[in-house]
């Protein structure tokens, strides 16, 4: 199973941490560039698909940005969702109701209900995704040779000689590969021992690399 990893060495805020940071102002950027990273593209998918289009995104997940602070601060998000899944929530009732103004759409109500399942998903995908990040920034913690290693067996999925050819200027037998392989192994598992559901969650793909 390949997996996409490997791509953003960024530090994952927790939703603790982005309520913290909205109401103190603290670290605000980095917060509102997260949220925009792991949320902004399943907005936008969700808009395009349902009459609208980029510009139509931007605007309403701005503004759903802005509400989704105002209810932090003023203690009216209740911690019932993630923060994402919650900013995701306001885009799309946004959404919907800026569609109800305009007179050629009819059968908005009926749409969306029959679309809702989508959002009863993007927890799910959310977590998966915040899981993807912890996961990626222990690989790249282990320096190059590890990271070159974990990212060929688990995003190109090279077997041993495989390896071996690509890097034959590093390692001179298999056995060598191997040995390495082992070590940055192990060094990983070190990583996730600090993140047991995300080390649970990517068990068998850690296997794998036995």
């Amino acid at each position: 199973m390949a997996l996409k990893l490997f791509s953003n060495k960024e530090k994952t805020i927790t939703d603790l941490n982005i309520i913290s940071n909205i109401i103190t102002g603290e670290n605000l950027d980095a917060t509102i560039k997260q949220l925009y990273q792991e949320t902004y593209g399943m907005v936008e998918n969700m808009i395009l698909k349902n009459f609208g289009r980029s510009e139509d995104a931007e605007d309403i997940f701005q503004e759903s940005l802005m509400v989704l602070m105002d209810n932090i601060e003023s203690g009216k998000f209740q911690g019932n969702s993630t923060v994402k899944t919650y900013l995701y929530s306001i885009c799309r009732n946004m959404w919907r109701d800026l569609l109800k103004k305009r007179s050629k759409f009819t059968l908005m109500d009926s749409f969306f209900d029959k679309n809702i399942e989508d959002e009863e998903k993007i927890d799910r995908m959310i977590t998966y995704s915040e899981n993807e990040r912890i996961f990626e920034q222990a690989a790249s913690s282990l320096g190059t040779s590890c990271f070159e290693i974990l990212k060929s067996f688990y995003f190109e999925e090279l077997s041993i000689p495989e390896l071996l050819k690509k890097y034959s200027d590093k390692y001179t037998n298999e056995q060598v590969i191997r040995n390495k392989k082992s070590k940055c192994l192990k060094a990983m598992r070190s990583k996730l021992d600090k993140y047991p559901m995300i080390k649970e969650a990517y068990r068998d793909n850690l296997k794998t690399l036995q």
